[in-house]
């Protein structure tokens, strides 16, 4: 598993094709996009996608590009960045220079790294290649990307309905235009709901739109994961307390609801477990049916099945956290099969099916906390829930970033929403958000939140 380097980056995909440039152009082909085009306009005839920045922080960039079907050497090749968007052209001190590439592989792949480059600054950069010819090509296109402050930062964002939940689930779909949030099946006052709403940050502090009614029963402390743009939710307890085994899949291209195998394919009941997905297959464990257990599954939507994997590695354990980031889950904290509440953090790793001990999370052992992975920014994010202390449970919000590269935790801006329990969280274009849950801005006022924050660093 490979994770991204330093505390900034960026990541540009290229995709070439090379042939000789025997017939040259005398002006921008841009009606062509991806053509790298020499200044004096002539077309190289190499292809290329549209660059785009997928990772980008304070003080560094890291690009990746790729070349392929190429046909002759090329003596230089890779990325040149600046302020300047009518200058982003080779120069001193503004590119990468990977050397030479002789034509002994159609595929080439490779990293550019930048560095010192200012806080809150707009960068313009594109990929290059020069020929043995001599010719020297520049993408046509280049990618606009801007780094952030060094300061985390949190926004009160639009609350939903002024009514209190806690319990709920929330879950992150990319409709190929953007990405929109869910977040419902939460408690309001003490009844459980069936309801689901997305949430759609892009414009002002955000807006709600409810979903189609939902046919599932009631929960709370329910599940969910998306894969591609359908959601998979299930399990939880209803209002009786009682916990479910059913699962249900929602198609937000159709707003549509239709029921799937249960959880193993004959319904094992749960609440308190977690979910998540990895390369288009749902993962669904640990949680507790009376006491706790370490099971975890395998959803395949296509076959619709469900296939018994590895048990978690920290053994039995309910109201854990799970976050995921690249190949791997991470999963950890709760309450153990004895009750001790645990600061534990297991990576699983999807390809080989496998459970490696990772660092403890820092603010100690506790449940009913958030979890939240940014894929892009290869980070995860856990904080809030509750502990003991003898006899008192404590809550908390507090907010930790996890480098899972270097295994280490570093406390980030504290939640500026009071201490809390139950909450729900998920990731929406590169920002975290944080819904709902049971605490107190005063540690003596307790109650249910309404709220939603949106975090960002």
């Amino acid at each position: 598993m490979k994770y991204g380097i330093g505390l900034i980056a960026a990541v540009l995909l290229i995709t070439a094709s090379c042939k000789k440039n025997e017939e040259p152009f005398t002006a921008f082909r841009l009606a062509k996009p991806g053509t790298f085009t020499t200044l004096g306009g002539a077309e190289l005839l190499c292809t290329a996608m549209k660059d785009s920045a997928t990772k980008v922080k304070v003080f560094e960039v890291r690009i990746q590009g790729e070349f392929i079907g190429i046909e002759e050497q090329i003596t230089r090749y890779g990325h040149c960045w600046s302020e300047d968007s009518t200058d982003v052209y080779l120069g001193d001190a503004n590119y990468s220079d990977k050397g030479e590439k002789e034509a002994d592989s159609n595929v080439l792949i490779f990293t550019s790294e930048f560095a010192d480059l200012k806080k809150e600054t707009k960068y313009y950069v594109r990929s290059y290649v020069v020929t043995e010819g001599g010719a020297t090509g520049y993408n046509p296109e280049f990618y606009a990307f801007e780094t952030k402050s060094l300061d985390d930062q949190w926004i009160e964002m639009q609350s939903l309905d002024g009514r209190g939940k806690q319990g709920g689930l929330s879950f992150t779909i990319d409709n190929g235009e953007n990405e929109i949030g869910y977040f419902g099946f939460a408690t309001e006052g003490l009844i459980p709901s069936n309801k689901l709403w997305s949430f759609d940050p892009s414009e002002g502090t955000g807006s709600w739109t409810p979903i189609s009614s939902s046919p599932m029963v009631s929960r709370k402390n329910a599940v969910a994961f998306a894969v591609g743009t359908k959601a998979y939710i299930g399990l939880g307890e209803d209002i009786n307390g009682d916990p479910l085994s059913d699962f249900w899949e929602y198609n937000s291209t159709t707003d549509l609801w239709n029921e799937v195998a249960p959880l193993g394919g004959f319904g094992i009941k749960l609440t308190n477990a977690v979910a998540f997905a990895i390369n288009d297959k749902g993962y669904v464990g640990t949680g507790a049916f009376g006491s706790p257990i370490d099971d975890f599954w395998e959803y395949d939507p296509v076959l619709n099945t469900w296939t018994p994997i590895a048990p978690f590695g920290g053994g039995r354990r309910t109201g854990a956290v799970a976050f995921v980031i690249g190949q791997s889950a991470f999963v950890g904290m709760g309450i153990d099969i004895n009750g001790n509440y645990s600061a534990d953090m297991w990576e699983f790793n999807a390809e080989h099916g496998t459970w490696t001990k990772r660092s403890d999370f820092p603010g100690g052992g506790r449940t009913d906390a958030v979890a939240i992975g940014i894929n892009s920014e290869e980070e995860g994010y856990v904080g809030l829930g509750a502990s003991m202390d003898g006899e008192t449970e404590v809550l908390h919000k507090d907010f930790y970033l996890y480098n899972p590269y270097d295994d280490v935790w570093e406390k980030r801006m504290e939640f500026p929403g009071g201490v809390r329990k139950g909450a729900a969280a998920t990731y929406i274009e590169n920002k975290a958000y944080v819904a709902w849950g049971y605490g107190s801005t005063d540690y003596a006022t307790y109650s249910l939140f309404s709220d939603i924050f949106e975090y960002s660093r």
